[in-house]
């Protein structure tokens, strides 16, 4: 783990706390920047250092294409709801920067102990909300 925070130092009205947690994610930022972005690509017109939840790249003059990846934990019961919740989680960077979805891919993380139709359910309801 790159940025590691030991939580029982968090305390509500503890500002050096939070200092330290934004110096651990600077430092985690400063990292990546010098890690894996070597090359500068004057056609990338939102990227990593603006902290936007979705990219933005320009493939012609007129045109830029938009691209976000989401993964987060299931808050709810309803695998199927869930899926919902997630594709319009993700849908929703892309509309937030002004694009238009035309198309959409799915990542997912799932425990090969549970039953492959709580999947298929997760998987229908982003499907659906997508369409």
């Amino acid at each position: 783990m790159l940025m590691e925070v030991n939580m029982s130092e968090k305390n509500e009205h503890d500002s050096l706390w939070r200092l330290k947690l934004e110096n651990r994610a600077g430092g985690l930022v400063r990292y990546t920047k010098k890690t894996f972005l070597k090359k500068e690509d004057k056609n990338l017109i939102v990227g990593y250092e603006s902290s936007d939840d979705a990219a933005v790249y320009k493939i012609s003059e007129d045109k830029a294409i938009i691209q976000t990846l989401d993964f987060f934990t299931t808050m709810i019961n309803d695998p199927y709801l869930y899926g919902q919740i997630a594709a319009t989680n993700a849908l929703s960077d892309v509309y937030a920067m002004g694009g238009e979805v035309i198309s959409a891919l799915n990542i997912v993380a799932f425990p090969e102990n549970m039953h492959l139709e709580i999947l298929h359910q997760i998987l229908k309801g982003g499907a659906e909300k997508s369409s």
